[in-house]
């Protein structure tokens, strides 16, 4: 049985505009990860390389992996759906206070500010003040299902921060508030189309945690019989990322 997510317009101005919909988060991978190379290079544009001994027992040379060839990283941009920014939203600052604008038809309905929160810690690198999202479209979900909403994972490259939080939507479908910090002295646009929260829903089951403080001589006899569970014998350390990838990884679904 496949699991629905069913996103529920929360707004007026929603009706008949199809490119600011919920989409899952594969469709919308950043163009900096599309470009970024599998492999790492040294300053002079040539890929760095290393040695390394073979499954006979030969030496032989590969090119070293970089960030973009691991796979729990890929996963952050395949996993859940974005939540985007139905319009252009200036943010201006005069005389130490902050302003938003937005659309005629969205006025404060969708972003706004509500001041410092006294208590809960400013991400360093951003303001004080406390803006928010009204949610525009927001989910239902099966029963027993939570779901996550955070900033889209890994975007660092977006000029605010979105506050993480959960909400149980098996039967609640009310629009929320998330708040939100903008990073320090930004002024500008928020382009339309820009994801403001990554949606992640997720099963609610009962757990309970167990420590194994393992000596060193176990830590280094589980590596060898990990490698040779994967690999057939012990490895390099190099082939830990394609071991993972090739054998154990899970291609993550969300349409």
């Amino acid at each position: 049985m496949i699991n629905k997510i069913i996103f529920h317009s929360k707004h007026g101005a929603n009706h008949g505009v199809k490119q600011y919909v919920p989409q899952s988060v594969k469709r919308n991978i950043p163009e900096w990860y599309k470009v970024a190379d599998k492999y790492k290079k040294k300053p002079d544009g040539l890929y760095l390389l290393q040695w390394y001994k073979k499954r006979d027992g030969k030496m032989d040379v590969h090119k070293v992996h970089s960030w973009k060839s691991c796979p729990a990283i890929l996963d952050t941009f395949t996993t859940g759906y974005y939540l985007f920014t139905p319009c252009d939203i200036e943010i201006k600052k005069i005389d130490g206070l902050y302003s938003v604008s937005l659309a005629k038809e969205w006025t404060k309905a969708f972003c706004d500010i509500r001041g410092p929160e006294e208590g809960f810690p400013t991400p360093p690198g951003y303001e004080d003040t406390h803006f928010f999202w009204t949610t525009n479209w927001f989910p239902t979900v099966p029963e027993g299902y939570t779901v996550l909403f955070t900033h889209p994972i890994n975007r660092y490259d977006l000029d605010f921060l979105t506050i993480t939080g959960f909400a149980d939507c098996e039967s609640f479908n009310t629009p929320g508030r998330i708040p939100f910090f903008i990073r320090k002295d930004f002024e500008g646009i928020i382009p339309a189309g820009t994801p403001y929260a990554q949606v992640i829903p997720f099963k609610n089951e009962k757990w309970q945690s167990e420590i194994n403080d393992y000596d060193p001589e176990t830590i280094n006899q589980k590596y060898i019989e990990d490698n040779i569970k994967g690999y057939g014998q012990p490895q390099p350390e190099h082939g830990v990322e394609s071991l993972y990838k090739n054998k154990f990884w899970l291609k993550k679904e969300y349409e």
